[in-house]
C-alpha cells in the first residue's frame, strides 16, 4: 500500500513539474534579442549618450562653419526732418545690401579647432560604446535574473512536491507504528519550509521583472523571458588580452583624445598668427525706391593680434598640459583594462568549471536519491539516513541552478570587458 501510494504521488509531481510555469498577467515570454532591442531604443542611459553624440556632431558642424563662407543680408530706411528755416529739406534714405566673407588664411588655426571637434564626435561614439556595454552586463545580469528566478519558481514548486510525498509516506508509516514521532514532525517542517521558499521564489520572481523591465526602458509589468542558462561559446583557447585591450572602447577613447589634445595644442600654437579674410558686398541706396543706384565692393581684411596679455602663452602651455595627460591616460587606460579583461577571462573559466561540477554533483545527487527513496520505501534505510540525501540531492539542484546563472552573469561580464555592445546582439 506504501509503495502504490508513492508512485501514485510521485507521477502527480512529476506531472506537476514538467507543466510550464505561468505566470499570471505575463505577456509571451522575450528573447535575449527582443530584450536588447528594447533597450537600444528606450533604455534612459543610451538615450542619453546618444543625444550626447548628436550633441557632439552638432558642435562640430558648429565648427566647420567658420571655414564657409559667412553671408548676411542688411536692410535700413531713414528720415531726416530737416530744418526749413535754415534751408535743409526733409529727406528719407533707403539702402540694402549683401555682404559676404571667406577666410583665407589663418595659419591653419581654424582647420585644427575642426579635427579637434571631429575627433569629440568620435569620442562621443566611444563614449556610446562604453554605456551600450555597461548596460548590456547589466541588462544580461537581470536576464539571467529573471531566467534564474523563473526557474527557481519551477524548482521551490518541483521541490515542494517532493515534500509533499515525502511527508505523506513518512505519516502513513507514522500512523501504522513503523516510524517515530520525531520523524513524522520532521517531514511535516521540510513541507512546511518548501512553502515558504515558494512564497519567496515569486517575492523574487517580482523583483527580478522590475530589474528587467526598468533596463529596457518600458514601464513594470509582469514579463517573463525564454532562453538557456548556459554560456553562448564554448571559450576554450585564451585570446590575447593585450589585442583585445587596445581595441577597446575606452582605449580608443583614451587615443583620441590624445590626438584631440595635440590638435588644440597646433591651435594654441597658431592663436598668433594672422587671420586674412577676402570680402564682397553688393547693395542699392537712394532716397527713394525708384532712385537707389547700385553699390559694390571687393577687398582682403586682415588682422593680428599684437598684445593680449600672455592669453596666447598661457593657452599653448595649458594645451602642453593637456596633452601629456591624455598620453598618460591613454597608457593608463591600456595597462588597467589588460587587467580588467584577463580578470573576467579568468572569472569566466571558473564560473564555467563551477557549473560543469555542480551538474556532475547533481547526476550523483540524482541516483543517490532513487536509491535511498527505494531503500527507505521497504524499510532499508533509516530516516535519518534518507533525509540527508534527500537534502543534499534538493541542494545540488538548487547549486547547479545558482551556478548556471552565475554562468551568464559572469559570461556578461567577460562581454563588457572586450567592449561588446547591445547593438552586436540586435545585429544577429
Amino acid at each position: 500500500m506504501v509503495q502504490q501510494f508513492s508512485r501514485a504521488v510521485f507521477l502527480a509531481a512529476a506531472l506537476s513539474a514538467l507543466w510550464p510555469l505561468q505566470l499570471p498577467g505575463a505577456e509571451a515570454p522575450v528573447t535575449w534579442e527582443e530584450c536588447a532591442a528594447s533597450a537600444v531604443a528606450s533604455n534612459p542611459d543610451i538615450v542619453s549618450a546618444r543625444e550626447k553624440l548628436e550633441q557632439a556632431a552638432s558642435a562640430a558642424g558648429v565648427t566647420r562653419s567658420v571655414l564657409l563662407p559667412q553671408i548676411s543680408a542688411n536692410a535700413s530706411g531713414a528720415h531726416s526732418s530737416g530744418t526749413p528755416s535754415a534751408g535743409n529739406a526733409a529727406s528719407n534714405t533707403y539702402a540694402y545690401s549683401i555682404e559676404g566673407k571667406q577666410l583665407i588664411f589663418d595659419g591653419l588655426k581654424s582647420v585644427y579647432d575642426y579635427k579637434a571637434s571631429l575627433a569629440a564626435v568620435d569620442s562621443a561614439k566611444l563614449d556610446y560604446a562604453v554605456v551600450s556595454a555597461a548596460v548590456r552586463s547589466s541588462l544580461r545580469a537581470a536576464f539571467a535574473g529573471l531566467l534564474h528566478a523563473q526557474r527557481s519558481l519551477e524548482l521551490a514548486r518541483e521541490i515542494e512536491n517532493v515534500r509533499a510525498r515525502n511527508y505523506e509516506l513518512v505519516r502513513v508509516k507514522y500512523e501504522a507504528g513503523s516510524e517515530h514521532r520525531g520523524a513524522f514532525l520532521t517531514a511535516k517542517a521540510d513541507h512546511e519550509q518548501s512553502l515558504a521558499d515558494i512564497r519567496s521564489a515569486e517575492r523574487a520572481l517580482s523583483l527580478a521583472q522590475r530589474k528587467l523591465c526598468s533596463l529596457m526602458g518600458k514601464p513594470e509589468a509582469p514579463i517573463s523571458v525564454k532562453g538557456q542558462l548556459s554560456a553562448s561559446s564554448l571559450y576554450d583557447e585564451q585570446p590575447s588580452f593585450q589585442s583585445l585591450a587596445r581595441e577597446h572602447p575606452s582605449v580608443r577613447k583614451a587615443r583620441i583624445e590624445r590626438e584631440a589634445a595635440l590638435c588644440e595644442l597646433r591651435s594654441a600654437q597658431l592663436s598668433n598668427s594672422p587671420d586674412i579674410y577676402g570680402t564682397g558686398s553688393w547693395g542699392r541706396q537712394g532716397e527713394t525706391v525708384s532712385s537707389m543706384r547700385s553699390e559694390w565692393s571687393v577687398g582682403v581684411a586682415a588682422s593680428m593680434p599684437l598684445f593680449e596679455g600672455g592669453a596666447s602663452y598661457y593657452s599653448m602651455k595649458k594645451a602642453s598640459a593637456k596633452l601629456r595627460q591624455t598620453e598618460s591616460d591613454e597608457r593608463g587606460a591600456l595597462s588597467s583594462t589588460a587587467v580588467s579583461i584577463e580578470s573576467a577571462w579568468n572569472a569566466l573559466r571558473d564560473s564555467i568549471a563551477d557549473a560543469s561540477v555542480k551538474s556532475e554533483y547533481l547526476k550523483a545527487e540524482t541516483e543517490r536519491e532513487k536509491i535511498a527513496e527505494a531503500q527507505y520505501s521497504i524499510g532499508r534505510m533509516s530516516f535519518d539516513d534518507w533525509t540527508v540525501i534527500e537534502s543534499g540531492y534538493v541542494k545540488a539542484k538548487q547549486n547547479l541552478l545558482t551556478a548556471e546563472a552565475a554562468l551568464l552573469t559572469a559570461e556578461a561580464a567577460w562581454i563588457q570587458s572586450i567592449g561588446g555592445t547591445l547593438e552586436h546582439d540586435t545585429q544577429k
